[in-house]
């Protein structure tokens, strides 16, 4: 091959072969070569006769000599090479002013100043898509009770504004009578299932606790984030409500909630007046679903909840009377155009039972909604389990 003639080529090819030859001898080197460093000259002590004999091997310095050679010829092919660069699309060539290079590299300082849940803060891209677990195992049953359960393509998108995960959880009560185990599994879904991230992964068991107005916060945390459980413990005598049915709005009729709504629940505080609001359990809230619409179904009419299942403590009128008090609040709101302001609002209180199924109503916007809840007394053993 002529290479003085302007019409002389190096075939795709022969660039190939090249570079099959180098990679060879990048593997010598480094599986046969490295492992034997030092390299050092040995004194032959045999004869001068079967110094003869034996094949001449280079000395260190004709060694050294010729990797010196190599690198040098490396050098200059490299350059040699520079004009037939090829750049990919996804290349650009910087073209910084020296004030942008000088705010780059100061903003780089500063980001190297910060600890490390601020660096992860800032190289996540708002908003957050979730998905993952948050689980509880009690005494009754070791197996996974769910709090939060969603899969890679159900996720949940979370704001700076709105970080809060929407529970469906749990399945049943949990009893808190023993340690209960707690497990946190949350990834962000990125571009790719393998480019998603493990936002964090905990375990922890959580026993007894006393807390002002009966609500405790349980934190766990790593770089990446902080995670709240807010848990509120029943100690009084109690069953298991499990709302079955909310809604029953006539198909094709025009339901309170165009803007979407809320479905929450609680029970009055102890101290009667002048104590603190009590802490409501949330079982469904349109902002946390597709498009900000409550999900109701086209041909029973009724609400599809996020959670169902609520503790209720059974309280009675006095201390001589068997006749239980109205312990269970259900709040319904409608959401006006600027969720979460409420344009409506609805409550009906339930007076709890040991066991069977109540119907309620009560009248939001001109419409009435309809509440079917099943009673049952919590379990406290797993013998009833099937």
């Amino acid at each position: 091959m002529d290479l003085g003639k302007s019409s002389s080529i190096i075939s795709e090819q022969e660039i190939k072969e090249l570079c099959a030859q180098m990679d060879e001898m990048v593997a010598f080197m480094n599986y046969r070569i490295i492992p034997s460093a030092p390299l050092i000259c040995s004194s032959s002590n045999g004869t001068k006769d079967e110094e003869d004999k034996a094949p001449q091997s280079p000395g260190i310095d004709g060694i050294l000599q010729r990797l010196a050679d190599m690198r040098r010829d490396m050098s200059k092919l490299k350059s040699e090479l520079a004009p037939f660069w090829h750049e990919y699309p996804y290349e650009k060539k910087s073209e910084l002013t020296p004030e942008e290079r000088e705010k780059r590299i100061k903003s780089w300082h500063e980001y190297e100043k910060l600890d490390n849940k601020d660096k992860a803060s800032k190289e996540m891209e708002w908003p957050l898509k979730v998905y993952g677990l948050i689980a509880a195992r009690d005494s009754v049953d070791r197996r996974r009770n769910f709090l939060f359960l969603r899969e890679r393509d159900n996720f949940q998108e979370i704001t700076q504004e709105k970080p809060f995960l929407c529970l469906t959880g749990p399945s049943r009560a949990i009893l808190a009578q023993d340690h209960v185990s707690l497990e946190v599994q949350l990834k962000l879904k990125g571009p790719s299932e393998s480019e998603d991230t493990m936002l964090i992964t905990k375990r922890c068991q959580h026993s007894h606790y006393h807390a002002d107005n009966d609500l405790y916060t349980l934190t766990l945390e790593n770089r990446l984030c902080t995670t709240e459980l807010s848990l509120q413990q029943v100690y009084r005598e109690s069953v298991q409500a499990t709302f079955l049915r909310v809604g029953g709005f006539v198909k094709g009729s025009t339901t309170p909630f165009i803007h979407g709504g809320r479905v929450a629940c609680s029970s009055p505080p102890h101290g009667g007046q002048g104590t603190a609001p009590p802490t409501q359990v949330v079982l469904l809230d349109s902002r946390y679903c597709d498009g900000g619409k409550m999900p109701i179904g086209e041909e029973d009419g009724y609400l599809d909840l996020s959670r169902h299942v609520v503790s209720v403590e059974l309280r009675t009128m006095s201390e001589d009377s068997e006749e239980l008090e109205e312990t269970l609040k259900v709040v319904i709101e409608a959401y006006s155009d600027s969720p979460p302001k409420v344009s409506a609002k609805a409550d009906v209180m339930v007076k709890p039972r040991y066991c069977g199924i109540s119907e309620h109503e009560c009248v939001l916007h001109g419409s009435t909604v309809k509440i079917t809840i099943a009673w049952s007394p919590i379990l406290r053993t797993n013998k009833v389990i099937l």
